[in-house]
């Protein structure tokens, strides 16, 4: 890829795109929950594990690369300070998956109403055409994405 003019408009762009995220709703998302009780660590951990389909701790610990017993401290911690619950399976009550407790939820809901408000900005200083092309270009951008997991 060519290291153009128009490349590094596109990286600056983008840049300014995040940035404006982050510091609009990201920011607010952890003001408004006050997670003042997790380290950084622990919140990208709980955001990952929040976003997992009711994991188990070995489909955890495979997902951070990381050992069981590290899975088990920092999910523990978790729990007690509200944000995960452990359920045990029904299937198999020697596995117990981890689920959303009341602190992730309200995380959960704080950050699809940034992501929403944020997509509602977006939207309103766009065109109609200009909405439509962003679409089929943030489509094209998200395939490239989800085919490189796939690999």
């Amino acid at each position: 890829m060519p290291q153009s003019a128009d490349f590094s408009k596109l990286q600056e762009s983008f840049s300014d795109l995040i940035k404006n995220y982050r510091d609009t709703y990201r920011g607010s998302m952890l003001d408004e929950l006050e997670c003042s009780d997790l380290t950084f660590k622990q919140f990208v951990y709980l955001d990952t594990i929040l976003k997992m389909n009711k994991p188990t701790y070995s489909e955890i610990a495979k997902k951070f690369n990381i050992t069981k017993p590290s899975v088990t401290a920092m999910v523990n911690k978790l729990i007690s300070l509200g944000y995960l619950e452990r359920v045990q399976s029904a299937d198999d009550r020697r596995v117990y998956h981890i689920s959303t407790g009341a602190k992730g939820s309200n995380m959960l809901d704080i950050e699809n109403n940034a992501v929403t408000g944020f997509a509602q900005q977006i939207t309103s200083s766009l065109t109609e055409a200009e909405v439509t092309s962003y679409i089929e270009l943030t489509k094209k951008i998200n395939a490239l994405y989800i085919s490189k997991k796939s690999n």
